[in-house]
């Protein structure tokens, strides 16, 4: 191995379910849900339609989409069963299979839109190598931000004077730059500047073990109970996911020569921010929530990152890294989010921490914190 370049392979093991969105949502009608056998296919809409056309069912779905409310509502699976079409020919137009993990009303028969994951050109899931750098970087930034008190008294003067002008969200995505770019570049030889993030490189996680996806119902803990006095909502959101107890396995570079720039000489060392970064914003989060729930704390001793959507905002953000006092951190985090989501109240109802909830996944009985993974070199 060469001095200036370390290689590594590793592996991901998703201790709760992962969620990495395609970015695309499919309607109730752009898919099949089994409801006897708690399953959804997914279905490729070419070989469908000429299904559809060969047994002359095109109009029939389409006064059934038409139906006034009837979009969300048509279980075009039973539909199907109905219609007696040989199961080897709705199964060529099936794309993949995944397995609902979450209970929902019988009366209703049908899910709500789903939020689909990335996946492989041959349908299968993964986890693209750009998830894994940004959620490094992440870690990163915490990290810098900690250890030079300049870099984050600079940081800090750049989002209070957009609060103060009342402008973090127009101006949000200039000051991440600027604190990037402090951070994250150099002039090297030749007085060019180098964006030293070119030196790590990650390749796609790809799963090694066989699984199915499955399909999950988000699930928000919230400080605040509400007239209810309930503090566990299950929001109308479905996610296809990569369920708890995968193993993926990746390849991460490190070139040195950039990045000891900033300080980084191991790739292993990158593995310790991650951790550090994940315990600083559960620690926060434990002491917000009632003891019943220390067990999805404990849990998380055993990873030591969280990937992929709905790990909640301290999982994405290093808010609470740009200032000295927690409790102004909270205070003005508290005035941002309820200037952009008044609807939510965080003014009045974040009272312990901000934003006030825990972004979890259900399946069955058993209860995750959304995304934890611990990621370890491969032995």
């Amino acid at each position: 191995m060469s001095e200036f370049l370390e290689s590594k392979v590793f592996k991901i093991t998703c201790i709760a379910p992962v969620h990495i969105g395609s970015g695309q949502q499919l309607k109730a009608f752009e898919y099949l849900y089994d409801q006897k056998n708690s399953q959804v296919y997914f279905i490729n809409e070419g070989m469908w339609a000429q299904l559809l056309g060969k047994y002359q069912l095109l109009d029939e779905v389409i006064d059934i989409l038409n139906a006034p409310g009837n979009a969300s509502k048509a279980n075009l699976w039973q539909w199907l069963q109905e219609k007696n079409i040989p199961m080897e020919e709705i199964d060529e137009c099936i794309v993949r299979k995944a397995e609902l993990v979450t209970e929902i009303s019988d009366a209703k028969g049908t899910l709500n839109d789903i939020h689909t994951a990335v996946t492989t050109g041959t349908k299968g899931l993964y986890i693209p190598g750009s998830t894994i750098k940004g959620m490094l970087r992440t870690a990163i930034i915490y990290h810098l931000l900690n250890k030079d008190a300049v870099a984050k008294e600079f940081a800090a003067r750049k989002v209070q004077e957009a609060i103060d002008e009342g402008k973090l969200k127009k101006e949000s995505k200039k000051i991440i730059s600027q604190i990037e770019a402090r951070l994250l570049e150099r002039k090297m030889e030749e007085h060019k500047l180098q964006k030293l993030m070119a030196g790590l490189h990650v390749g796609d996680a790809h799963i090694s073990n066989s699984i199915s996806p499955i399909i999950l119902q988000r699930t928000d803990i919230s400080t605040h109970g509400g007239k209810l006095k309930n503090n566990e909502k299950h929001l109308p959101l479905y996610w296809e996911c990569i369920p708890a107890g995968t193993e993926l396995t990746c390849q991460i570079s490190l070139d040195k020569t950039l990045m000891k720039e900033i300080g980084i000489t191991s790739i292993i060392q990158l593995l310790s921010y991650c951790e550090e970064y994940m315990q600083d914003g559960l620690i926060r989060q434990q002491h917000a929530f009632p003891a019943k729930y220390k067990p999805l704390f404990d849990e998380a001793e055993t990873g030591n990152c969280f990937l992929g959507g709905g790990t909640g905002f301290l999982q994405k953000s290093i808010w609470f890294s740009l200032f000295n006092d927690d409790n102004l951190a909270k205070n003005e985090l508290k005035n941002f989010m309820d200037f952009n989501f008044r609807q939510h109240c965080h003014r009045s109802l974040d009272r312990i921490i901000s934003p006030r909830t825990l972004k979890v996944a259900k399946t069955g009985r058993d209860m995750y914190l959304m995304g934890l993974c611990n990621i370890e070199v491969q032995k």
